[in-house]
């Protein structure tokens, strides 16, 4: 259903399954998380140090992990010559957790970050098989999406520093999907997804004691805003090589053009600014897949795979508080075992990310774990 809804016709009977994914991800930054005087929104501060003080103007610690359960489950059915699909996943669900201690001249400065961004999808599709060439689907996914930032920093015990932001919301996606075999051995697949200007709504507080003029600078408002979920674009290719060997490769295309700090406060004060909707001048990347299955015999398969993705973020945006997205390369291996109505799926996956930018190497490495039951009625 995520990959291509017009897909569903090759499927007999009904079908559900559930899966779990854990991807454990690790990010590099070398230069840590700024604490400068003049905060550079770009790159996302969330601290900043006060002139007549003794602050270093970044921290020290360079390197954040996170661990994120992604499951999801879904299935198909036969209904009046149309194959009815139904899930729900979590293409995307990502921590980081982030905190140092350091020192300068007059005391300890201890400060924490973290931040949790979700997007859930629930998918209703149905597909037809048009003739033996040829086959339909459309679809349509309600998405959740949800967003937590937390930050904090204690200096002197007269300075103290805090921010705390969440925001949700939801949209609707429309999908469309061709699926077409082309002789005996070749299936070409398109789909489409239209993307979504998800609305959200959200709280925001932050509160900043001066210690230099013994003062509190506080705000705290409601805020409202959009998200701006991509359009994706996908072409695949399916080749029946031997008997027992199917050859696979894809592009698909993001649109993350589109993406925009878009938030307008309802009490706009101290530092919860209002600001024009602004472009965070990301482009649009592919994703290049290539795989192949082995159906050792008729209950036992193993699977390995290769993709590229190519990263949408521009280098002025690169880090902890901002974002470390490197292009992508990971390796993966699978096997799919089935006995009677039951079958097993297990993958493994490994990635790993690097690039330069303002004369610094970020880093990210990744590890995927999916195991998938599913049974057949």
């Amino acid at each position: 259903m995520y990959w291509n809804p017009a897909g569903l016709p090759q499927c007999s009977g009904k079908k559900v399954g559930v899966d779990l994914h854990l991807l454990n991800i690790s990010n590099q930054d070398p230069d840590s998380v700024a604490n400068p005087i003049s905060i550079d929104k770009d790159r996302g501060d969330v601290f900043f140090a006060i002139p007549d003080l003794s602050e270093p103007p970044k921290f020290d610690e360079t390197k954040t992990k996170s661990l994120s359960p992604l499951p999801s489950v879904g299935g198909y059915t036969q209904l009046r010559g149309l194959t009815l699909g139904f899930g729900f996943y979590l293409p995307v669900g990502t921590e980081i957790k982030w905190d140092d201690t350091i020192n300068d001249a007059l005391a300890e400065i201890k400060a924490k970050y973290n931040t949790l961004i979700g997007l859930s999808v629930t998918n209703l599709c149905l597909a037809k098989q048009i003739n033996e060439k040829l086959s339909l689907g459309l679809g349509i996914n309600y998405l959740s999406f949800t967003n937590e930032k937390e930050a904090t920093k204690n200096y002197t015990s007269n300075y103290n520093y805090s921010l705390k932001a969440n925001s949700s919301g939801d949209g609707l996606e429309g999908i469309l999907g061709v699926l077409c075999k082309v002789g005996e051995k070749l299936k070409v697949g398109l789909v489409y997804r239209s993307g979504s200007k998800i609305e959200i709504d959200g709280d925001a507080k932050v509160d900043h004691s001066i210690p230099i003029a013994g003062a509190r600078v506080n705000g705290e408002s409601k805020f409202k805003g959009n998200f701006y979920h991509p359009a994706t674009y996908g072409l695949g290719l399916s080749y029946q090589y031997l008997p027992r060997l199917l050859l696979a490769c894809d592009i698909a295309r993001t649109d993350w053009s589109t993406t925009k700090k878009d938030i307008t406060y309802a009490n706009p004060k101290g530092f919860l600014t209002n600001e024009p909707a602004k472009s965070l001048d990301w482009k649009a990347t592919n994703r290049y897949r290539f795989g192949a299955r082995y159906q050792k015999d008729k209950n036992l398969s193993l699977s390995g795979g290769f993709y590229i993705d190519e990263a949408p973020s521009p280098d002025k945006a690169q880090g902890i508080t901002g974002i470390v997205d490197p292009p992508l390369k990971v390796i993966s291996i699978g096997t799919s075992y089935k006995k009677g109505s039951l079958n097993y799926d297990a993958l493994l996956g490994y990635g790993y990310a690097s690039r330069k930018a303002a004369g610094l190497k970020y880093e990210k490495t990744a590890f995927s774990t999916m195991i998938t039951v599913s049974y057949l009625f």
